[in-house]
């Protein structure tokens, strides 16, 4: 194949992979056979060992000696810190669509929100998931700054291949909350119900924060 034509190639196996462990039809740990999944994507081996170890620098997948990739694998203490990721990219993220949002935008997140609050009191996890993703990537796209866009995309992949399938229905109207917010241009608003909505999520998928531990063990030795 011309070699003009291998970046656009390995962009399209990247989505096509990262897809796959967000679906977790790849699961945690599992081993990527490289031909197989060359045939699967109906390209070369080249441009797929190109998108593996531009993934491997996401985090998705880990290289092995002598056998390739496999898929990431994740412990509680690797899922706390990349919550603890999320939330701060997510924070500056509300605040700057506080000051940045038109009316049509904040319309529009007003309905995503809505949707995103009542797929959250369902078990639909693939439902969950889509639309949780999908709102916070308007939300970057609203703040207009797409590194920060491309890091939330790609700790949000990380967080749904990686977190456990079932949780709890999460608050009730967690984003209706962080758009009224947003829509008072109330910066530092739109802030702590950010921080409330990523510490709800990653409490509801079994992530425990570092300060409740911290508190738990001080408060053992003080009686």
């Amino acid at each position: 194949m011309p070699h003009e034509f291998r970046p656009m190639q390995v962009e399209r196996a990247v989505a096509e992979i990262r897809g796959r462990i967000r679906a977790r039809e790849y699961a945690s740990g599992m081993h990527l056979v490289l031909r197989a999944l060359a045939e699967s994507l109906d390209m070369s081996i080249i441009p797929v060992r190109d998108a593996l170890a531009e993934l491997e620098q996401e985090g998705l997948v880990e290289g092995e000696a002598g056998r390739g990739w496999r898929v990431a694998a994740y412990n509680p203490e690797s899922l706390r810190s990349l919550a603890e990721l999320r939330e701060a990219l997510e924070c500056q993220v509300a605040r700057l669509c506080a000051a940045r949002a038109t009316e049509e935008e904040l319309e529009e997140l007003g309905l995503m929100a809505r949707q995103a609050d009542r797929a959250d009191q369902s078990k639909d996890i693939a439902t969950i998931a889509e639309l949780e993703m999908r709102f916070h990537l308007r939300l970057a796209a609203i703040a207009r700054s797409d590194k920060l866009r491309r890091a939330i995309e790609r700790a949000h992949v990380l967080q749904l291949a990686f977190d456990p399938i079932e949780h709890d229905p999460i608050r009730d109207e967690t984003h209706v909350r962080l758009v009224r917010a947003i829509s008072r241009r109330d910066a530092d608003a739109a802030e702590r119900e950010m921080r409330k909505h990523c510490a709800g999520t990653a409490e509801a998928l079994g992530v425990e924060p570092e300060k409740k531990k911290r508190c738990v063990k001080s408060g053992a030795g003080t009686k």
